[in-house]
């Protein structure tokens, strides 16, 4: 009898080619297309000056006989008996009230928020947080959880910018109030009574720790949706012009909040390639005024007159965020799509609506800075908000400038991706013009962002120097025959990977235990040289993993030590890696450079 039964027959195969994902399913994990692992592919084939394809065993061979398998499995288990040692002892003892610090480091923790953070995105009112807070100090016992909690939060925040030498005591500590924050605002019993200002405040400044102190900081965006949620059923999508019994205080704090929700929420939406999942039609508040907290309080009955545009105030920079919010919802949008990738009608439409928001905002710095006015940007503010818009620039424009093909649109595309790119890691660290050295200490504000911050820094790191990888890359292809003569034409970007190993060494060096971001840029590296020198690229690239194992192996030395008994508990429990973890599989479309990048590491486990 034929396969099926008689009158049967088994339906064709269908020879339709298979809809390509734009994305990456990796475990339980999927990374949309904005997302930086999408460019993670341009490692795994790397053409040599006579065009043909790099020989990869060789490569995986002489990795295998390294100590880099042995730097990820320590790194991992260092990593993991970290967070874990952590959270045990938060459980242990979960009184927050107990941990807060002498009022002396308070102060210092809550100023460094308020002078980088709040900037940004308006939180509190200050004046009132002030007020709440020299009562808390006058009347310690009669101050409420939630004002405790986001207190601790805003210090969390401030930890970044701490640079005394108990550090690490706080940064710990930190962690702790996050744990505490997280498990007071999803109290079953209590949620309802937590939908309120104070919740929304508590929720947003959750949000920005647990990014500043890598805590789960890979599924924030989950959390900014429940965040989005809460201040939709608040009624903050709505103008307070339509609720008239509403405060003039409180109209401009939910504003404020509004403005803040919204910028964590497109952020957060970037670094895990999904949609904002909200349109422009979705909400209709208005901007905050441009004035300064100390125009207004709770006794002011008539709106105070918004002042220019051109004068700073401590609400311009979130005024200028929210004033592209909409077309970068629209990134959001056309990035994203299931389906698609942006035409290239759309590329150059929404680019330079984001290029001329770049353009002004570099203008308004330099009036603000020619007056010689009082009140100015500094230079972390004006650094933040270039880089919170230049980043939608490269995720709108990476699709058309990676693509492997010839014509005048991607030659723009990939001029573009590569200005942006630069741009973004190669900020200024002072008004004058010039870059901290990350040996120099104390570090400023900015250096302090950039070496110890998780954040957006996990994402916007290795999103740029792929793409300036992926350009010497292409420049070496296109210019075959003369090499030699046009190396020094591409020192300024093989100078930017040599800093962005550095960057991320001294990351490693403060806490930031993944190794794997040094191991990739440092291995790239290597593979620039050697193309460069005519010699092996597979060895080339092996040498350069090499020398980041053993600036790791160092730099973790004082960790390993003080995790000892927690470490050998987790290679025990089987959470470290294996040989077979390391796998180098350049053939597959889907292909990893490292096998350990799919997600299986747990929720916190970000680059670099």
């Amino acid at each position: 009898m034929p396969d099926g039964g008689p009158g049967i027959s088994n339906p064709p195969k269908s020879t339709e080619p298979r809809a390509q994902l734009r994305g990456i399913l990796s475990k339980t994990r999927f990374c949309g297309p904005s997302h930086w692992m999408n460019l993670v592919g341009l490692f795994d084939i790397i053409a040599t000056p006579t065009g043909t394809s790099v020989p990869t065993h060789s490569f995986s061979k002489g990795i295998m006989t390294t100590d880099v398998p042995a730097v990820l499995k320590k790194c991992k288990a260092i990593a993991k008996s970290s967070k874990f040692k952590i959270y045990d002892e938060w459980k242990a003892n979960p009184d927050f009230r107990a941990s807060i610090p002498p009022s002396e480091t308070c102060e210092v923790l809550l100023d460094a928020y308020f002078r980088t953070t709040e900037s940004a995105f308006r939180i509190f009112h200050i004046p009132t947080f002030r007020k709440e807070y020299d009562q808390y100090r006058n009347q310690p016992l009669l101050a409420s959880d939630s004002f405790i909690l986001r207190m601790l939060l805003a210090m969390a925040i401030g930890v970044t910018y701490y640079q005394e030498p108990d550090v690490e005591t706080l940064r710990t500590q930190a962690k702790k109030w996050i744990y505490a924050a997280q498990s007071w605002l999803s109290e079953i019993p209590y949620e309802k009574s937590r939908l309120s200002i104070a919740g929304l405040q508590l929720h947003c400044l959750l949000l920005i720790a647990r990014q500043s102190l890598v805590v789960v900081a890979d599924l924030v965006w989950i959390s900014a949706g429940s965040l989005v949620r809460r201040a939709f059923s608040m009624g903050l999508h709505r103008d307070p012009k339509y609720f008239p019994n509403m405060s003039v205080l409180q109209a401009e704090i939910r504003r404020r909040l509004w403005a803040t929700i919204t910028e964590l929420n497109v952020q957060c939406s970037v670094e895990s390639g999904m949609r904002p999942l909200i349109c422009s039609d979705d909400f209709d508040t208005e901007s905050p005024a441009n004035i300064n907290d100390e125009d207004i309080d709770e006794n002011t009955t008539i709106p105070p007159v918004s002042k220019p545009n051109d004068v700073f105030t401590q609400t311009s920079i979130q005024i200028i965020l929210l004033s592209s919010l909409r077309t970068r919802i629209e990134i959001l949008q056309v990035s994203n799509n299931l389906n698609s990738e942006p035409s290239y009608e759309e590329v150059s439409r929404l680019g330079e609506i984001m290029n001329i928001e770049c353009r002004a905002n570099c203008s308004f710095v330099r009036k603000i800075r020619n007056q010689k006015a009082e009140a100015r940007p500094t230079q972390l503010q004006c650094n933040v908000l270039d880089l919170y818009l230049r980043r939608f620039i490269l995720i709108l424009c990476c699709s058309i400038a990676t693509k492997p093909q010839n014509d005048p649109q991607q030659y723009f595309a990939r001029k573009i991706c590569l200005d942006s790119s630069v741009a973004m890691v190669s900020y200024a660290s002072s008004e004058s013009g010039t870059k901290q050295s990350l040996k120099d200490f104390p570090y400023d504000d900015y250096t302090c962002l950039r070496t110890r911050s998780g954040g957006f820094f996990e994402s916007v790191i290795p999103h740029s120097i792929i793409i300036i990888f992926h350009e010497l890359v292409t420049q070496l292809k296109e210019q075959d025959s003369f090499i030699s003569q046009s190396q020094e034409l591409r020192k300024p970007l093989k100078d930017i990977l040599r800093e962005a190993c550095e960057l991320l060494a001294v990351r490693v060096s403060v806490g930031k235990n993944n190794v794997k971001g040094h191991l990739l840029f440092s291995a790239a590296l290597g593979q620039i040289e050697a193309i460069e020198a005519g010699t092996s690229v597979s060895q080339g690239a092996v040498e350069g993993a090499k020398r980041s194992a053993e600036i790791c192996s160092a730099l973790m030395a004082d960790t390993e030590s003080v995790l000892a008994p927690e470490l050998e508990s987790t290679q025990q429990d089987g959470l470290g890696f294996e040989t077979q973890d390391w796998s180098m599989d350049f053939v597959m479309p889907d292909a990893w450079l490292f096998s350990a990048w799919d997600g299986s590491q747990g929720d916190d486990w970000p680059i670099p």
